[in-house]
């Protein structure tokens, strides 16, 4: 049982930190690290890749095209590495076993697209939610063979939307209820998926760009945490594009407003709306690169 005294951290990995089998090791041990001293609410992404393959895989299937199932072929083998090396032996059945029926749920779910030609923004929703589903579920494996009581947690079942698929408008109130009620009945270390949540009604949403750092930001708000952490493959908020200005440097600092006018203008590290609930309530929230640990990042507060 983890110390209710312990200061509650909120930690949110990208597609890229979660890009193989080795990443997503490594990942789990930049969280056990935290959990040290710290208890620890992890938010996923899908495997780097992923997304963008289902968006592609669904957009063909839709169009009549049977190159959908190459695209489908690429998805399932971008998991078959994490899938035989990352559970421990007496994971390894169940997880694979739940791999199955998502990958077998997703394959008729195009299968069915390339039938009527047609694809909703309901359905691509529903499409959607297979990376986080699984890449959660990898991580919360990796981190219980590594000796942490940890497990995968569904954001359909917290995050409560509109109706608005592709871009869903999250309903505040009712989703701090669910958060606070959720983590007040577990002690375990929840591995939360990002970007995917659901209607009242219990129909799969998504919240589109920048939706896994909006989930960790209301997250923070809502628990509340002491400390937001987005970790993704840059070292904080560069003074510039690294890709134009070759001696771009990482800011040390930078205020909620400062952030939010860089992310208005084009920086591309955190959405903008992910800033307001951690401002809401005075949470500091650092940007880190999961590949450089010596790097401190970027700290954003109130100053």
């Amino acid at each position: 049982m983890t110390p209710l005294h312990l200061p509650l951290h909120v930690l949110k990995f990208g597609g890229t930190s979660l890009g193989s089998a080795e990443r997503i090791e490594h990942v789990g041990q930049i969280v056990a690290l935290a959990a040290g001293d710290a208890r620890i609410v992890v938010v996923v992404s899908a495997m780097g890749g992923v997304t963008s393959d289902l968006v592609e895989a669904t957009r063909l299937a839709a169009e009549g095209d049977e190159a959908y199932l190459a695209v489908l072929d690429r998805i399932i083998k971008a998991h078959d590495e994490p899938l035989a090396e990352l559970p421990s032996e007496q994971d390894r059945e169940q997880v694979r076993a739940a791999y199955q029926v998502w990958s077998e749920e997703l394959e008729d779910r195009l299968h069915g697209i390339s039938l009527v030609r047609e694809c909703t923004a309901r359905t691509l929703d529903t499409v959607l939610a297979f990376g986080e589903l699984v890449s959660s579920m990898l991580l919360a494996s990796v981190l219980r063979k590594s000796g942490l009581d940890a497990d995968a947690c569904d954001a359909r079942r917290l995050v409560v939307t509109d109706d608005a698929f592709g871009g869903a408008r999250v309903d505040r109130e009712s989703t701090a209820e669910r958060f606070r009620g959720h983590f007040a009945a577990t002690d375990t270390l929840q591995v939360v998926t990002g970007f995917i949540a659901a209607n009242p009604g219990g129909e799969t949403t998504t919240l589109g760009r920048g939706g896994s750092d909006y989930t960790a930001a209301l997250l923070g708000a809502d628990l509340p945490a002491d400390r937001l952490e987005i970790w993704t493959d840059v070292d904080g908020v560069m003074s510039a594009d690294p890709r134009l200005v070759p001696d771009a440097f990482p800011l040390p600092k930078l205020s909620y407003d400062e952030l939010m006018e860089l992310s208005h203008f084009g920086a591309k590290v955190v959405h903008p709306r992910s800033v307001h609930p951690a401002r809401e309530r005075g949470i500091p929230l650092f940007i880190r690169n999961t590949f450089n640990l010596d790097c401190e990042g970027t700290l954003v507060s109130e100053d």
